[in-house]
């Protein structure tokens, strides 16, 4: 099946800027993984991926397998928003594996640990501040939060017509804990569900077609227990309710808050051509989220509504003249519109609108011994938009990305292939606009300091290296090292910072054949 079906990832496509570290809310729009996207957890840290059709599981995966994975993904500096986390460091452990129960269907499995740490996190208390969702709980409090959570998966793929009609079905379930290191001690608990299913048609030899959906319904339970007077501390707690004027409770005792996400994914795939001369991938769908939350126990009282609705496309053309040399030419795109319904008045209060376009192109030169070297260039031309219809606030920011990147694989013998790569995106912003109609300390204090990072230029750089180890009893040992490193080019307000990322993956895969 298609490469950009089998591990494509949509960030990397149309925002490369934000690779591994999650900087811009305008990643929102671009990751549209529902598990990495609304709860942070890496592509990883599953089987097989989040956005592959599960119908293509049979004729992708032709032998049964054991594999054992660690996983670890950190960033850590000071060029971020106010809300997120000064530093990061997410382990997870898997273990998987699959078996073909006859030549016609197949089953995978997975089990999964987690352990995450993140220091100096201000004030709020949710996992993902910056889905775009302005309603959020938080206390006056700068700490650290540890969690610990464990994920199942399951996979099952079917031919339903004898090498054309392919069938399939996933379950993802997480459930995880979390709590602040710091005083009031707050905890916070996930349960998040996504059921996957997918058809897949080869017509013929040269075409390939599928089409998928999902569901998912993910739920965060925010709790500060109650807590005695004598230890001489007493937070205060800020109900956001967009971009100025949070609700401030003093000398609370306790606060809860209940947030429930569903949502569902139509996506479609496939692949024209498939020979060694010529073909085209493409990819895209539609996804639609909306969330509600709640404030108390027994009694809850509405926090108010957040929706979403996400639009985006992608395709890959590769042509190859000669044996020796070829190009690809990429395209993306995609636009995200969300909405907020404020709990009170019953009328929306907060809009947000951004998209993006993203071209690129690249040279394939491949030797005799099978080397190939790659060079690509790319533009990605994007805005984000945010109106906070209650306290009269309107942001908009332009941007752009131009970048680079080259690839050199060497398949070596058939014991050993390696692959390197590195780029250079570099992120300019043009001119934005800002109204106000009245502002308040939230404003200045958290407002304009986002305001100010989504108006820094800013360069990264990036590189990675994917070794494969063959042995002589079908033991497969993957290992990939993924670095990033961004910086800021405005002097005034992020001198001397950065923000740098680092991913390691080791996996040890024993296939039965």
């Amino acid at each position: 099946m298609l490469v950009i079906a089998k591990s494509y990832r949509f960030s990397i496509f149309l925002f490369v800027f934000a690779i591994c570290i999650n900087v811009s809310a305008q990643d929102i729009v671009f990751e549209y993984l529902p598990f990495s996207c609304y709860l942070g957890i890496s592509d990883s840290a599953l089987i097989l991926g989040q956005n592959q059709n599960p119908a293509w599981m049979l004729s992708d995966q032709p032998n049964d397998f054991i594999r054992y994975g660690v996983s670890s993904d950190s960033y850590s500096g000071d060029f971020r928003r106010p809300f997120d986390p000064g530093a990061k460091t997410d382990m997870i452990y898997v273990a998987s594996g699959l078996h073909h129960f006859s030549e016609r269907q197949t089953l995978a499995g997975s089990f999964g640990y987690r352990n995450q740490q993140i220091l100096q996190k201000m004030w709020t208390h949710h996992r993902m501040p910056y889905l775009g969702n302005p309603f959020l709980l938080a206390d006056s409090s700068v700490g650290g939060f540890r969690l610990n959570g464990i994920l199942w998966e399951i996979w099952y793929s079917a031919e339903l017509i004898r090498r054309r009609l392919y069938g399939g079905c996933s379950v993802i379930y997480n459930v995880d804990e979390e709590y602040k290191t710091v005083f009031p001690k707050t905890q916070v608990t996930h349960r998040d569900l996504a059921i996957g299913y997918g058809l897949g048609w080869k017509v013929g030899k040269t075409i390939d077609l599928g089409v998928s959906g999902s569901y998912f319904d993910f739920q965060e339970s925010i709790s500060t227990s109650r807590y005695t007077l004598d230890q001489e501390k007493t937070p205060l707690f800020f109900k956001v309710r967009g971009m100025d004027n949070p609700v401030i409770l003093r000398g609370e005792t306790s606060e809860e808050r209940l947030i429930d996400l569903q949502g569902y994914s139509a996506l479609f795939n496939g692949k024209i051509g498939g020979n060694k001369i010529a073909s085209v991938g493409f990819y895209g769908g539609y996804e639609h989220v909306q969330s509600g939350s709640e404030d108390g126990g027994a009694y809850p009282i509405p926090q108010g509504r957040w929706s979403s609705d996400l639009l985006f496309f992608s395709s890959d053309f590769r042509q190859w003249f000669n044996p020796q040399i070829g190009f690809s030419l990429t395209s993306s795109g995609a636009i995200n519109v969300q909405s907020a319904t404020h709990p009170d008045f019953k009328s929306e209060i907060y809009d947000f609108r951004t998209q993006q376009i993203t071209g690129g192109i690249g040279i394939h030169f491949r030797s005799e011994s099978g080397n190939e070297f790659c060079p690509k260039v790319y533009y990605s031309s994007a805005t984000y938009k945010r109106t906070d219809l209650f306290n009269g606030i309107l942001q908009y920011f332009p941007s752009e990305t131009v970048g680079w990147s080259i690839e050199q694989t060497f398949p070596g013998s058939e014991r050993f292939d390696l692959s390197l790569s590195a780029g250079n995106d570099s992120k300019r912003c043009r001119k934005s606009t800002v109204y106000t109609e009245r502002t308040d300390w939230y404003y200045w204090q958290i407002t304009v300091s986002e305001q100010e990072f989504y108006e820094t230029d800013a360069d990264q750089f990036w590189y990675q290296v994917k070794m494969t180890f063959y042995t002589q009893n079908d033991l497969i040992y993957y290992l990939s090292v993924k670095a990033a490193f961004l910086t800021p080019l405005t002097e005034e307000t992020y001198k001397s910072t950065n923000r740098n990322s680092l991913t390691v993956n080791l996996v040890v895969e024993k296939i039965n054949r």
